[in-house]
């Protein structure tokens, strides 16, 4: 879509997530870009609807790969780096976040430039998820914390994931940023 917002779609396979955005300000010239793990890659240049095609393609092609559509309501997690590559791509200048709310700076309000993200308790970073104008950070659940298991059955499953999420609960709380 033409405006100051590019069009974003977004598709994952398992924690590989994949960006395709659809930028420029006149329908007649417009730039198809894919990002991927923070790294921008030009995948074509045409009309709005020729771009648009492109985009259509190119996911088609990713459903081959095993690739799923994730809607803005259920986004995929990505770790700080790509994350502030896309925000930056989406053409957000700025962040505001509660922990950064001191002296005059009621809002927190934060350049993305000089954002740090969150860590959690144990100093990693956090993951993120972006919706339109909100980005989403929760503590990251690895190998690391004892859930590198392969479930034998759906009660093992429940279990582990319960337990994981038992981590992700004692590593720090979920936050939520409004985007600018």
């Amino acid at each position: 879509m033409v405006g100051s917002y590019p069009t974003l779609h977004t598709m994952n396979k398992g924690a590989q997530v994949r960006h395709l955005l659809i930028v420029g300000h006149s329908p007649s010239a417009m730039k198809l870009v894919q990002l991927a793990d923070g790294v921008e890659t030009a995948v074509s240049t045409g009309t709005q609807y020729e771009v648009g095609q492109d985009a259509t393609v190119a996911m088609q092609e990713w459903r081959r790969e095993g690739f799923t559509y994730r809607k803005d309501s259920d986004p995929p997690f990505e770790p700080f780096r790509p994350t502030l590559a896309l925000l930056t791509r989406m053409g957000y200048t700025k962040i505001f976040d509660s922990e950064c709310k001191k002296g005059l700076n009621l809002l927190g309000e934060v350049p993305l430039t000089r954002w740090q993200g969150r860590t959690d308790k144990l100093g990693n970073d956090y993951e993120y998820g972006y919706t339109t104008m909100k980005l989403h950070a929760r503590p990251r659940v690895t190998a690391e914390h004892g859930v590198n298991m392969r479930p034998a059955t759906n009660e093992e499953f429940v279990a582990t994931i319960g337990r994981s999420l038992d981590i992700r609960k004692s590593l720090g709380p979920d936050a939520e940023f409004i985007l600018g």
